[in-house]
C-alpha cells in the first residue's frame, strides 16, 4: 500500500542558482546547479525543472545525472531573467544505499535577483543557496 512506502528525507543536497559570467552571451547570467553536501556519493540522480506565473508556463525539462561525488556541482540549466518571475520548481530524486530519496526545491517569483546578490562563502561565487 501507498502508506508502506518509506522515501527518507534527503538531507544535505541543495540547488545554487550562481550568477557567473558566460562567453557565449558575453554577460552575467544565472545558472542553476545541484549541490551534493552530503558525506556519500548519491545516483541515479533524476531532475524535473518546470516553471509557471499567471499565464504562462515553460516546457518541462528532465535530465538525468548518473552520479554525484560528495560536495560536487551539477549544472542543471541557464535560468533566463525573464523567468526570475515565474515559480520555478526543481524535483529531485535520487538513490543511495539502495533507497529512493527525493527533495524538492521553489524558487518564488522575485526571490533570485537584484543589485545586491549575496556571496556563498563555500563555493566562493554570487548567487543563491536554495534549501
Amino acid at each position: 500500500m501507498k502508506k508502506d512506502i518509506e522515501i527518507p528525507k534527503a538531507e544535505g543536497l541543495y540547488l545554487a542558482v550562481l550568477h557567473e559570467y558566460h562567453p557565449d552571451f558575453e554577460d552575467k547570467i544565472w545558472q542553476v546547479y545541484l549541490l551534493n553536501r552530503r558525506k556519500e556519493a548519491i545516483e541515479t540522480i533524476l531532475v524535473l525543472s518546470r516553471g509557471a506565473d499567471q499565464e504562462r508556463k515553460t516546457s518541462v525539462i528532465r535530465r538525468s545525472i548518473d552520479s554525484m561525488a560528495p560536495d560536487t556541482l551539477a549544472r542543471l540549466e541557464y535560468l533566463p531573467d525573464d523567468l526570475l518571475s515565474f515559480r520555478n520548481e526543481y524535483l529531485v530524486t535520487f538513490f543511495h544505499d539502495g533507497k529512493m530519496y527525493e527533495k524538492n526545491f521553489l524558487l518564488e517569483p522575485g526571490m533570485i535577483g537584484g543589485d545586491d546578490i549575496p556571496k556563498i562563502a563555500s563555493l566562493g561565487k554570487k548567487g543563491y543557496l536554495i534549501s
